[in-house]
């Protein structure tokens, strides 16, 4: 076992939360969503028994024979109670446990959105902190109604866009759609400002193209859109993320195909008034049997304005690197490239999150799917060249086998808090369910905290989440979104994680 794995493990006996300090505190890990239900059914390593929907339970106890008197329910008291997520017997912080018996890094508030029919297709795709210290959640959305004769009514595919504030309030609430027909969610950000950028696919006259827009911040009224073909005919073009600069321009990146057999990372700067391309550059890879089909996944600015996107890059038929490329600010061809799991072998990786923090460090995450499904996070300098560190997906299995990655982001002191989903399929005999699971790991890769989230339900069996986006937020909050699953219906989920 990875020492790395070891530390998580040794502080998450019970596939909880540990703190700075490592085993032995008390850790169950509640959701407190926007109606206050919670979310977890864990158990306490301190008092050895299984707290259930936030009950509260002594040690030791067994039908009131326990030959004293349980103490008055208060945080400290070494008691998991009602309302509390630990509870390790004292009033400090620092130590796995606040003083208000909260897990650090657990999470504060959850909301949901629910799909306008049960039929309805929805799910969060992406989340962005704003800078009021509320967040922005984009979504995507396809109503479909049945009626009493069992005939279904399917309308457009749509971006939903949710704006919510610091306590989980939401602000407004715009269906995004265009009149040339489905719009397919892929990202958004927020700028400075407030105002929202959103990016994602639209099925043009002949084929998809890129679609990017722009909604004001205090309502999400519709500010400007623009759409991007490749030359083509009938070709393909995906948008996939984007960022805003410092400035409130933004950065658009998609996938694109000017020429058969061969897509490139496409990628633009707009000006954030109107929308209009201040300069627009493409990057492919060499070559191979007359087809180099690459495609782009997240974009991240650094510090410098140096801007850096993650791509699968078409080696061969039986070989796909993921791939980060570092661009100038002002475009052009990359400064350099890295793949750090290009070792001459064939396979075929997929991308993963990315995040850069402010001295310029890296922190992405690749995938390979299928039967062996597994996942890497890597740590990389400015310059680029071989990880300062990396972690694998054993380094975070705490319980379980299935556990994926979906997001990261680093905060100003370097630290990284990366998160997913896992099948929770040990809790309960013959009963499984998704719930999301977030790490924090310090610039060197250690691990800190971690937390896994079930949420509430009526059934015997809970609800599952399948998250799509983790980022991290300010003041060390960590912030996620995906599909809720309860009963056959769908929600968008979205969670905010407290500081560590």
């Amino acid at each position: 076992m990875s020492a790395a794995r070891l530390a998580v493990s040794l502080c998450l006996a019970g596939v909880l939360a540990c703190g700075d300090d490592g085993a032995g505190e008390s850790a169950s890990t509640s959701a407190a969503s926007s109606s206050g239900e919670v979310a977890e059914s864990t158990t306490s390593p301190t008092s050895g028994v299984e707290s259930t929907g936030g009950s509260s339970s002594s040690a030791g106890s067994s039908g009131g024979e326990t030959g004293f008197d349980p103490p008055t329910p208060a945080c400290g008291n070494g008691y998991l109670e009602a309302g509390e997520e630990c509870d390790d017997g004292n009033l400090g912080d620092g130590d796995g446990c606040s003083a208000a018996c909260e897990v650090p890094c657990g999470l504060e508030l959850a909301v949901t959105e629910l799909a306008p029919t049960a039929q309805s297709i929805i799910g969060g795709v992406k989340v962005a902190p704003a800078p009021d210290g509320g967040f922005v959640t984009f979504a995507r959305l396809r109503e479909i109604t049945v009626d009493q004769e069992q005939n279904s009514m399917v309308g457009p595919r749509q971006i939903l866009v949710l704006a919510y504030d610091a306590d989980g309030v939401q602000r407004w609430r715009r269906e995004v759609g265009d009149p040339m027909g489905d719009l397919y969610a892929a990202g958004g950000t927020v700028d400075a400002d407030g105002d929202v950028f959103l990016i994602g696919s639209l099925d043009g006259a002949d084929a998809k193209d890129i679609w990017i827009g722009k909604l004001a911040g205090a309502d999400g009224a519709p500010l400007w859109t623009q759409v991007f073909d490749g030359q083509l005919d009938a070709g393909e073009d995906y948008g996939t993320s984007v960022v805003a600069t410092p400035t409130g321009d933004v950065i658009a990146v998609g996938q694109i195909r000017d020429v058969l057999n061969d897509t490139d990372v496409w990628i633009s700067k707009l000006a954030g008034a109107d929308g209009s391309p201040l300069w627009t550059t493409t990057w492919t890879g060499e070559p191979s049997d007359g087809y180099s089909v690459d495609a782009p996944g997240p974009v991240a600015l650094g510090p410098d304005g140096s801007i850096h996107v993650l791509a699968r890059e078409y080696v061969d038929a039986k070989t796909i690197e993921a791939t980060l490329l570092k661009f100038a600010p002002d475009g052009g061809k990359p400064l350099w490239t890295a793949s750090p799991l290009a070792d001459g072998s064939e396979h075929k990786h997929n991308i993963g999150p990315l995040a850069v923090g402010p001295d310029g460090e890296i922190a992405m995450g690749v995938l390979r799917d299928g039967a062996a499904a597994t996942f890497w996070v890597f740590r990389l300098g400015p310059d680029g060249g071989a990880p300062t560190w990396s972690r694998t997906r054993d380094d975070f299995i705490v319980a379980g086998e299935e556990w994926y990655l979906s997001g990261l982001g680093i905060y100003p002191d370097g630290n990284i808090v990366v998160g997913g989903s896992w099948l929770d399929d040990v809790s309960q005999a013959d009963s499984e369910w998704w719930e999301v699971w977030t790490t924090r790991l310090d610039a060197k890769g250690e691990p800190r905290c971690h937390v896994s989230v079930r949420a509430p339900g009526e059934d015997l069996v809970p609800p599952s989440i399948f998250p799509a986006d983790l980022v991290a937020g300010p003041d060390g909050v960590a912030l996620a979104t995906g599909e809720l699953i309860e009963g056959g219906e769908s929600s968008v989920w979205t969670g905010r994680f407290r500081p560590l």
